[in-house]
């Protein structure tokens, strides 16, 4: 993912986080050991964000298959 964020000028911090990191974000994913991505959108009853939604989570996704499509021609 981090490859990807950098092939497509989205800024990446790979760090820890507090939990007031957590509640503060405008929005925050999880990443499974496929690249596989899932949007967060409630955390201990805080919404992240809007929590309705995670746009650049779904970009990221939305790139993650497009690279994906090309490496298996």
């Amino acid at each position: 993912m981090i490859e990807i964020c950098c092939a497509n000028a989205i800024p990446c911090l790979e760090t820890d986080l507090t939990l007031d990191d957590v509640y503060a974000a405008d929005e925050i994913f999880c990443i499974g050991k496929m690249g596989e991505l899932a949007g967060v959108i409630k955390t201990d009853e805080h919404l992240i964000g809007n929590g309705k939604g995670c746009p650049i989570t779904k970009t990221l996704c939305d790139l993650y298959a497009q690279r994906n499509s090309i490496e298996g021609i």
